[in-house]
């Protein structure tokens, strides 16, 4: 899984690539070929499950007593 998330890290540095330039990156990628095809199509949904995601994230911050 750090391979696809270091290759997702690299692709997102980069995002106005063209099709043909996206098509050919992850083609030459040494993944599954499941995971392969959620990316040439863009299936974030997809990947996610591929990749045993959460589907749902939550982010609290609570501030200590008498802080303000």
């Amino acid at each position: 899984m750090t391979n696809t998330i270091q290759i997702l890290e690299k692709m997102g540095s980069n995002p106005s690539r063209s099709a043909a330039h996206h098509a050919a990156t992850v083609s030459a990628l040494d993944l599954d070929p499941s995971q392969k095809q959620a990316l040439l199509q863009r299936d974030h949904a997809a990947l996610n499950q591929l990749l045993a995601g959460r589907t749902q994230v939550f982010c609290a911050i609570f501030a200590e007593e008498g802080d303000e």
